[in-house]
């Protein structure tokens, strides 16, 4: 995605200035780099409770709100949430996808599975790491010295607020916007009206937003999301599984929101768009440098997080999916 016919962005000016050392730097060197290093604003879980909303009143819109019937087989919706994840978690290369999707086309013709796999598409590129904005960051070997020693001091979660700091400056340089921004936002609109086109029915309904002005949307609030100091991770619900209200809204047929007493102990039948869940950075044993760039935060669950999703939901930090019950 990255163009390599222009000179790579100087990123690094915000990181190199002042914090060049003839040698290991001392404590209190390392203290004076804290000055003017602020960590970017987090959003609010309402902010992006809000967000997470509009998200999915789009797919739902680009597959048609009043498209209901048929509605997918239990083995149906398992088989294709099984695959959505794969292709939300980037497991099926990108030259590959359409002949993979192609073998989907016969459990598509339910505007339900539509959603599940329209939504994992979305995720798959909004939110797959590395970031293509990104893909040409890299740690000069001078700078990654002074950096190492950094870390070595007060831990890899400094110098990651270095590296948000930074790329905060970078996202608003006009030439950035222009080589990387604009195709970026140019290529997810793009990839969506093609899908659109493809594998649904012409909306009858307009959608709240153009395609262009959707991913440009998009993008600003990936960005937001890529400097918080909050990790967020996409779980999908998995159908058979029972309806839980900590982290699941539940939607019937027609895509009328139901109220939780008349879902308590029923089934999930679908997976019509993933959750978002929040939570504190954590510095992991054996992170290298690497990790804790900007264009490799992550957005979706290890196996491991995925098997203990189901424990202890906390109120205040999710951004519910959207399961269709029946």
């Amino acid at each position: 995605m990255s163009n390599s016919n222009h000179p790579k962005p100087q990123w690094t000016a915000t990181l190199t200035e002042n914090i060049r050392f003839p040698k290991t730097p001392s404590q209190k060197e390392v203290n004076t780099l804290t000055v003017n290093f602020s960590i970017p604003k987090t959003p609010s879980q309402k902010e992006v409770d809000s967000l997470w909303k509009t998200f999915h009143e789009q797919t739902l819109c680009m597959v048609g709100p009043n498209a209901i019937e048929p509605v997918p087989t239990l083995y149906e919706a398992g088989y294709l949430t099984g695959c959505a994840e794969s292709i939300a978690h980037g497991l099926i290369p990108e030259s590959q996808l359409e002949p993979y999707i192609s073998t989907l086309s016969p459990m598509l013709e339910s505007p339900h599975a539509q959603q599940t796999l329209l939504s994992a598409l979305f995720c798959r590129w909004a939110f797959l790491s590395p970031e293509p904005m990104l893909t040409w960051e890299e740690i000069p070997e001078d700078l990654y010295t002074t950096l190492a020693a950094l870390a070595a001091f007060e831990g890899l979660a400094k110098v990651s607020r270095y590296f948000k700091r930074a790329t905060q400056h970078l996202f608003m340089d006009p030439e950035f916007k222009r080589t990387e921004l604009t195709p970026r936002i140019s290529e997810l609109a793009a990839r969506l009206t093609t899908y659109q086109q493809n594998h649904c029915k012409p909306p009858d309904i307009p959608l709240p937003r153009t395609p262009e002005a959707y991913a440009a949307y998009v993008i600003e609030w990936k960005q937001t999301l890529l400097l918080s100091p909050k990790e967020y991770k996409i779980h999908f619900a998995c159908p058979g599984a029972t309806f839980d209200a900590r982290w699941m809204i539940a939607m019937d047929a027609e895509n009328f929101e139901l109220p939780i007493e008349k879902v308590e102990g029923k089934k999930v039948a679908c997976c019509l768009f993933p959750a978002l869940v929040s939570g504190d950075k954590e510095e992991k044993e054996g992170e290298k440098m690497e990790d804790v760039l900007v264009r490799n935060k992550k957005f979706f669950p290890s196996y491991g997080e995925m098997n203990q999703r189901d424990e202890g939901w906390e109120e205040g930090r999710v951004s519910k999916a959207t399961v269709l019950v029946l």
